[in-house]
């Protein structure tokens, strides 16, 4: 039943809208910790929000604490178009750059 609660978790984390940045605390590659940005349209009572809780339970304990997430509920962060775009634009600007 974990597995597939975890399993529902990662599906979900694919279709939402995912945002990622590094941010070093350390010296060393081993000491860096990583912010991790979930975000979804949805309320945080929201089946699918509700697994994002999960997942982030999940990812900071699985990561001993190397990766923190940050969870954005009911379109904070901007409608789905707008956050997609985000996306688009650091991917490629992080290409080019």
């Amino acid at each position: 039943m974990k597995k597939l609660i975890f399993l529902l978790a990662l599906v979900s984390l694919l279709s939402s809208y995912i945002i990622a940045e590094g941010q070093s605390e350390g010296v060393s590659e081993e000491g860096k910790v990583y912010i991790f940005k979930y975000a979804n349209a949805q309320s945080p009572n929201h089946p699918r929000s509700k697994s994002m809780v999960l997942f982030k339970e999940q990812l900071e304990k699985a990561s001993n604490g190397r990766i923190k997430v940050e969870l954005f509920f009911s379109g904070v962060l901007g409608k789905e178009a707008e956050v997609l775009y985000r996306i688009f634009c650091l991917s490629a600007c992080s290409f080019f750059f």
